[in-house]
C-alpha cells in the first residue's frame, strides 16, 4: 500500500506548511496580545474570531468536500467545471452575505451595540474574502501553491501588525482589519486569475440551487457539531466576563493545534482517495494516532509550564481546560478517518449527515446540562464527551458498510 505518492506529498506540504505557520503565529503572538490588549479586550478578540471560524463552516457549505469530489470526477469536462465553479462561488458569496447580516442582527438584539463596529473591521471583509478565495477548486486540482502563498502573505501581514503596530486599545481596530482586509483583496485577485488560467465563469449567478442541494447533506453533517462546539463557545463568551471566557478560548485554541495537523492529513488524502481507494480506514486511523498521540502527551505533560512562561500566572487556569480537551482531540482524528476517509469518499453523504446530526443533538443536550452544572468547565467537558459519542456512532455505522465494495 503506497500512500506516499507525489500528489499526497504535494498536498501535505502545501497544506502543512501554511497550517503550521498559522499555528505558530497565534502561539508566538499570544503573550504579546494578552499583555497589550489586556484580558478583557483579548477576550473580545477571541470572541470575534469564534464568529469568523463558524463563518468558515457556513460559507463552505460542504463545498470543500462535495464540489471537490465533483471537480475531481469531472476533471476533463471543461464546460461542467466552469459551470460548477460559477455556481459554487456564487453560493459561497450568497451565504457570506447572509451570515454577516445575521451577525449584525445578533449583536444588536443581544445588546452588543458597542461591538457592532468590529464587524466592519473583521467579520465583513473576512467573510467576503473567504467566499471569493476558491480553495476548494485548487484543492480539487491538487494545485495549492498559489493558495498557500497567499495565505502565508496574509498571516505575515497580521504578524507584522501585531509586532509593530499593536499598542493597546487604540490599535485594536488595526489588528482586526489586518486579519480580514488582506483576505478580501487576494480573494478578488485570485478570482480573476482563476478565470484567466482555467477559463471558468466569474460572474455571479443565482442558479446555484443544484449545487446547494448537492452540498446540503454534507453541510448539515459539518454544521451539526457546532451545536456542541462553536455555539456553546459563543454562548459562554456572551454570558461570562471576557477575562473568564478567555481561559477556555485559549485552551480551545491550543488544543486546535493538534486538530490542525489532523486536518492537514484529511485534506491531503481526500482528493486522492476519490480516485485511488487503496488506503483502508484502519490505516488512516493509525496515521492520525501517529500524529496525534505524541502531541497530546507533550501538551498534557508540558502544557502548564509552557503556559506559565508564555502567558504568566494570570492564565494558569487554562491548563485545567486543556487537559480535559486533549482526549477528545484523539477521538476527533479517528472520526475523520471514518467520516471523511470512508463515508464522504464513497458518496455516502446522507449517512454522514444522519450520524452527525443525531449525535450532535444528543451532545447539545448533554452540553447544556454540563454547562449549567459546571459553567465554563462544563463547556470543555461537553466537547470531549461529544467527540467520543461521534466516533462511536460513526464506527458502529461503518461496520455495517465496510464489507461493501464501492465504485
Amino acid at each position: 500500500m503506497k500512500i506516499l505518492n507525489k500528489k499526497f506529498i504535494n498536498n501535505l506540504f502545501n497544506f502543512g506548511f501554511i497550517e503550521i505557520i498559522g499555528m505558530l503565529i497565534p502561539i508566538v503572538t499570544m503573550p504579546i496580545l494578552t499583555r497589550s490588549l489586556g484580558e478583557g479586550l483579548y477576550g473580545i478578540y477571541l470572541y470575534l474570531l469564534a464568529f469568523v471560524m463558524f463563518g468558515n463552516t457556513v460559507i463552505d457549505f460542504g463545498t470543500r468536500f462535495v464540489s471537490v469530489r465533483f471537480a475531481v470526477e469531472f476533471a476533463d469536462d471543461k464546460t461542467y467545471l466552469s459551470k460548477l465553479y460559477q455556481e459554487t462561488q456564487s453560493l459561497r458569496l450568497f451565504l457570506a452575505s447572509l451570515y454577516v447580516i445575521f451577525i449584525y442582527v445578533f449583536f444588536y438584539i443581544t445588546g452588543q451595540e458597542k461591538n457592532l463596529i468590529y464587524i466592519n473591521y473583521l467579520i465583513l471583509p473576512y467573510c467576503l474574502g473567504y467566499a471569493l478565495l476558491p480553495i476548494w477548486f485548487y484543492h480539487a486540482k491538487n494545485d495549492l501553491k498559489l493558495i498557500s502563498g497567499i495565505q502565508l502573505i496574509i498571516k505575515l501581514i497580521n504578524l507584522l501588525v501585531i509586532f509593530f503596530l499593536l499598542d493597546g486599545k487604540n490599535s485594536f481596530e488595526i489588528l482586526l482589519f489586518s486579519y480580514g482586509a488582506p483576505l478580501l483583496f487576494f480573494g478578488c485577485l485570485v478570482t480573476f486569475y482563476t478565470a484567466r488560467k482555467y477559463g471558468v465563469k466569474v460572474g455571479v449567478t443565482f442558479s446555484f440551487r443544484n449545487v446547494m442541494m448537492s452540498n446540503l447533506s454534507v453541510f448539515l453533517g459539518i454544521l451539526a457539531p457546532n451545536l456542541y462546539n462553536s455555539l456553546p463557545t459563543i454562548a459562554l463568551g456572551t454570558i461570562y466576563p471576557p477575562e473568564d471566557f478567555s481561559l477556555l478560548a485559549i485552551a480551545l485554541r491550543l488544543s486546535s493545534i493538534i486538530v490542525i495537523f489532523q486536518n492537514v492529513i484529511s485534506k491531503s488524502l481526500f482528493p486522492i482517495l476519490i480516485t485511488e481507494r487503496t488506503i483502508k480506514v484502519s490505516y488512516q486511523i493509525k496515521i492520525y494516532s501517529f500524529v496525534s498521540v505524541p502531541l497530546i502527551l507533550f501538551v498534557s505533560l508540558c502544557g502548564e509550564d509552557a503556559l506559565s512562561i508564555f502567558l504568566g500566572a494570570n492564565y494558569s487556569g487554562v491548563s485545567d481546560y486543556l487537559l480535559v480537551l486533549m482526549l477528545g482531540v484523539l477521538f476527533l482524528g479517528w472520526t475523520n478517518a471514518l467520516s471523511q476517509g470512508f463515508f464522504l469518499v464513497n458518496s455516502l453523504d446522507s449517512i454522514y449527515r444522519n450520524v452527525s446530526i443525531r449525535t450532535s443533538i444528543v451532545s447539545c443536550f448533554l452540553s447544556s446540562l454540563l454547562i449549567y452544572s459546571y459553567g465554563i468547565l462544563g463547556g470543555a467537558l461537553s466537547v470531549t464527551l461529544a467527540r467520543f459519542i461521534l466516533f462511536i456512532d460513526y464506527y458502529i455505522v461503518y461496520k455495517k458498510y465496510s464489507s461493501i465494495t464501492f465504485k
